[in-house]
């Protein structure tokens, strides 16, 4: 088959996905709206058996704070408990720990103990039907039902404006409070490395990371738009090859992903020599540190280019303007004045 018809035949798949999904949103809201026991449901985040990143979860229950409040359906989160902690954060325990009062803070979550009067039903992926089932339960056992949801994305990724639905002022406030430094007058790129040499993760079919050279263009548009001189790379990449080996609490969390051998993860070293000989003396690079005090830097800064990555999209997301580059592969939908790559 010739490649434009392929493409054209994934363009028209992809639309046909898109109609259902925002169909099912908008049918769902229809259906909730005229039924006074959408009070009797309600939603929060549910980590799974192996939580992830600072990134992915916070995304995660920003997206569902979006929904509940297009849907006009009560929102309440139970605290996070873990967090996958990667080489280059350079936490201790106590600083993991206070990361964590600060998260609890941020999204205003709630200990498990005060769910114990709801019907617990829980959700990997939601779909509109899950909504039918939990109002069935709610009717049969005569409760309130706590709709436990990891992944909202079907439905809100179809209408991604509803996103700033999920972020309120005072979460704003609190994130910058956090920022340790103002990079308002800088360019901020967000490289996401993991391991690095371009590994892909399992179940995936590309690398997350992102090939220096395309983000070049970004940069330069980016460089014009907003008159600005200074960029800087927030990157997870380590200066030189290192072997980190999780905690035995964590160890869990790295299973199965590319160069951990069960025992000792190795993270290959990220350099930025493309970057750095294409905008000369331009260039800061901030490698790791405090996940949350990162993401609150970030989202200070100017004009953010995202990689393929949750964090740099939900440091977007808290962004005070819409300057952001956003790749045209990645599996969250640009925003209305987001520019593509």
């Amino acid at each position: 088959m010739p490649q434009v018809v392929r493409k054209k035949l994934s363009a028209l798949r992809f639309l046909i996905i898109w109609i259902f999904r925002r169909s099912s949103l908008e049918i769902t809201r229809l259906l909730l709206l005229s039924i006074p026991l959408r009070s009797h449901i309600l939603l929060s985040y549910n980590q799974g058996p192996v939580p992830d990143g600072l990134g992915a979860q916070i995304q995660r229950m920003v997206a569902l704070n979006a929904l509940g409040a297009y849907l006009q359906v009560k929102v309440i989160h139970t605290d996070i408990l873990e967090v996958a902690i990667h080489p280059m954060d350079n936490m201790s325990k106590a600083g993991y720990q206070d990361m964590l009062i600060e998260i609890k803070t941020l999204l205003s979550t709630k200990d498990e103990s005060e769910f114990d009067n709801f019907l617990k039903y829980q959700v990997k992926d939601l779909r509109s039907k899950h909504f039918l089932v939990a109002l069935f339960k709610s009717i049969v056992n005569k409760k309130m039902v706590n709709l436990s949801i990891r992944d909202s994305y079907f439905l809100v990724d179809s209408k991604p404006a509803i996103y700033k639905k999920g972020i309120s002022s005072e979460m704003k406030q609190y994130l910058r409070s956090l920022a340790d430094s103002d990079f308002s007058k800088f360019i901020a790129l967000h490289h996401r490395h993991g391991v690095g040499n371009m590994a892909i993760q399992p179940g995936q079919s590309k690398p997350r990371e992102i090939d220096m050279r395309k983000y070049i263009n970004p940069l330069r548009q980016a460089l014009v738009a907003n008159n600005k001189n200074e960029i800087v790379i927030f990157t997870d990449a380590p200066e030189t090859d290192l072997e980190f080996s999780p905690s035995l609490d964590q160890a869990r969390l790295w299973e199965g992903l590319p160069q951990f051998d069960g025992e000792r993860m190795k993270i290959s070293a990220g350099q930025f020599k493309e970057l750095e000989s294409e905008f000369p003396n331009r260039i800061r690079i901030v490698r790791g540190g405090n996940p949350l005090k990162t993401l609150a830097n970030l989202s200070t800064a100017g004009s953010i280019i995202l990689s393929r990555s949750s964090f740099g999209y939900l440091a977007a997301l808290f962004a005070s303007h819409d300057s952001v580059w956003i790749p045209s592969d990645f599996w969250h939908p640009k925003h209305k004045y987001w520019k593509q790559y």
